[in-house]
């Protein structure tokens, strides 16, 4: 099951969010850009697989999720253009290479996170699956938050803020991001 709302009316467009993201998190700047969307678009937001409201079928493969992007573009009417914002980018590549141009006829990502320095990409995938595996939730978040540039006392904050919490409930995830990125080399 994969929990979405939308906004606005036009053409579909659906927002392929990337790491640490739920609908529940749509507040603020990001809720901002869907309702500048939603004045030409029919607007899709949607908790990616094991996040917020959707389920989390095992084993996760990115097949599964471009098979769940595919069932919202039916939804949608069997077309949609997508928006990807960083691995949610890299997850709309792949999906526009499995879906075709005729589901999707427009796409456009915003900073995939490809062309790091693979010995970078590496750790960061093997410090995050550590601690899913090791740790308690959060850990994985912040070792990830960390591994990407935000300061030690932004983290922090993070850490006290209402959203923290969400954080907590889907950090497992990342694993599915790194999954999505591959082996972090530009496609």
């Amino acid at each position: 099951r994969i929990a979405f709302e939308k906004r606005g009316t036009g053409p579909a467009l659906i927002i392929v969010s990337g790491a640490l993201s739920a609908r529940s998190l749509y507040v603020g700047e990001p809720m901002l850009l869907v309702e500048m969307l939603s004045k030409h678009f029919t607007v899709y937001i949607y908790d990616r697989r094991g996040r917020g409201e959707s389920t989390n079928e095992q084993p996760y493969a990115v097949q599964r999720e471009i098979e769940d992007l595919e069932s919202l573009i039916d939804n949608a009417g069997g077309q949609a253009y997508l928006y990807g914002v960083s691995s949610g980018g890299a997850l709309s590549l792949h999906a526009i290479g499995k879906l075709g141009a005729t589901k999707v006829p427009k796409l456009a990502i915003f900073e995939p996170p490809y062309g790091q320095d693979k010995e970078a990409f590496d750790k960061q995938k093997q410090g995050v699956n550590e601690r899913i595996k090791n740790g308690t939730p959060g850990d994985a978040a912040e070792f990830f938050l960390s591994q990407i540039g935000m300061p030690a006392e932004a983290i922090e904050k993070m850490k006290s803020s209402p959203a923290w919490s969400t954080f907590e409930k889907i950090d497992f995830t990342l694993a599915y991001d790194y999954q999505v990125l591959g082996d972090g080399a530009i496609p």
